[in-house]
């Protein structure tokens, strides 16, 4: 297990996860925080044995349930680095074979010698300090007994090689307390869903994790996918890009976003989780707006929204700030029309996507988000084939000039600077940058159907 694998399970309330091993050297190990996102959302998470009970002890306050004996030591403090726990192991293809022995092992082999009067407690602690001092990917039985070869007399010497040669793998028994704990299948094991007692504080950064393997999964066959993992934020991305209604697709759930966000601080209980119609009713009654068209109902909400936040001046229905996040068309609009579409863009730019994507969330309920899916996997699957068949191909190689060309003819614009900003881009290069594998895969495919997401 590696970052972001748990998130990639789509584990739900009720179910039940187990972690033994994991990558910490070479691959990000499994964050906390990853972990936290289960337990807040009624997933049962256990640990053992190694990076999972390293990761019980840490978090057990948090209601990650802890197996076994390493387990235990690591809450006591009997062990306290993490590299007790590691070792060096073979590829996927070689089964993980172990390569070195687990420093814990050694440790309990020597506390076994020790209760057996074989050897004294400073003999196995001089022997452990020894056995420590070697790196982790060097601690083989043979390296270890070496390491501690002036320890003690003759006899003792003997018995400390005898109890690291015979020691018990003791990780391999804390993994399989915890498959018996939660695969035991009794009705004593069952267990009800988890309930935190405590309120997840999500960041950015977790934002970011879950954007970028949410709902990560093979599409069928016949897609192009081939076991391609694609991400919601990839098929947004996507949408952003190709889709030719996105601009208009953006502004209105952006509009709906700030309206909600109005609607829930002047009425919480009732608009938190309205529909649309009745989310309008609030609106109407909070605004005094009871005859005024669902469109001007939605754009005095922004602005009453936009006046709460301190970006319009009470009163006021536009500000210099804003009108920079307006094309050059908008700038002559009236002020109320122009400051709607500028905080369409303010509000909602990546960084604040990182704490909530509405845009992400209306795509799923769309019929375009299979459509993105499967463009950004084809995309990809070309791109990847092109490298194999010229592995000096790199995307940058690729003319921006000639990737706003090609967009320009497809959505029938000029502008390309107000036609990005309208998309959700800073900038036309930040543009391109996320363009350039749909610029070549559509021109590799003339006829495919335009994206659209209605």
């Amino acid at each position: 297990m590696a970052a972001g694998d748990l998130l990639r399970l789509g584990a739900r309330v009720g179910d039940v996860v187990g972690i033994v091993d994991g990558y910490f050297h070479q691959r990000a190990a499994v964050r906390h925080k990853e972990i936290l996102a289960l337990l807040s959302a009624g997933v049962a998470v256990h640990g053992a044995a190694s990076m999972g009970a390293l990761r019980a002890a840490e978090l057990a306050s948090f209601g990650m349930v802890g197996h076994g004996r390493i387990f235990a030591d690591y809450c006591r403090g009997i062990i306290e680095a993490d590299d007790e726990v590691a070792m060096l192991h073979g590829s996927e293809a070689e089964d993980y074979q172990p390569f070195t022995e687990a420093l814990v092992n050694v440790r309990y082999a020597l506390d076994g010698a020790v209760g057996a009067g074989l050897i004294t407690a400073p003999v196995a602690h001089a022997v452990l300090t020894a056995a420590r001092r070697l790196p982790f990917a060097e601690r083989t039985r043979d390296r270890i007994v070496a390491a501690a070869h002036r320890v003690g007399d003759a006899d003792e010497r003997r018995s400390v090689e005898q109890a690291i040669r015979s020691a018990a793998d003791v990780k391999h028994a804390d993994a399989r307390l915890l498959l018996d704990a939660v695969c035991g299948g009794s009705p004593q094991n069952a267990r009800p869903a988890y309930v935190p007692h405590w309120r997840l504080n999500e960041t950015a950064y977790l934002r970011a994790w879950q954007a970028g393997v949410g709902e990560c999964g093979s599409l069928p066959a016949g897609e192009g996918e081939e076991g391609r993992l694609v991400s919601a934020a990839q098929a947004h991305t996507a949408c952003r890009v190709l889709a030719l209604d996105y601009p208009a697709f953006r502004e209105r759930v952006a509009t709906w976003t700030l309206a909600r966000d109005h609607a829930t601080a002047i009425a919480p209980g009732e608009a938190a989780s309205a529909g649309d119609s009745a989310l309008m009713r609030v609106l109407r009654a909070g605004l005094g707006l009871r005859e005024a068209s669902e469109e001007e109902v939605l754009r005095q909400a922004v602005l009453a929204r936009l006046r709460a936040l301190g970006l319009v001046a009470p009163e006021a229905y536009a500000d210099p700030g804003l009108d920079r996040w307006c094309t050059t068309s908008e700038r002559s609009m009236p002020e109320a029309v122009r400051t709607v579409k500028a905080a369409s863009r303010a509000l909602f730019t990546d960084l604040l996507l990182g704490f909530h994507d509405p845009f992400m969330d209306a795509l799923r309920s769309s019929g375009a988000y299979r459509v993105a899916r499967s463009r950004v996997a084809q995309s990809l699957l070309l791109v990847q084939r092109l490298r194999e068949e010229r592995p000096s191909l790199h995307l940058s190689q690729l003319r921006p000039g000639n990737v706003l060309a090609w967009f320009s003819q497809q959505w029938g614009r000029v502008d390309m600077d107000d036609a990005v900003l309208e998309r959700g881009f800073s900038t036309t290069e930040d543009f391109v940058a996320c363009a350039r594998p749909y610029y070549l895969f559509h021109k590799a495919n003339p006829h495919l159907r335009p994206l659209t997401i209605g």
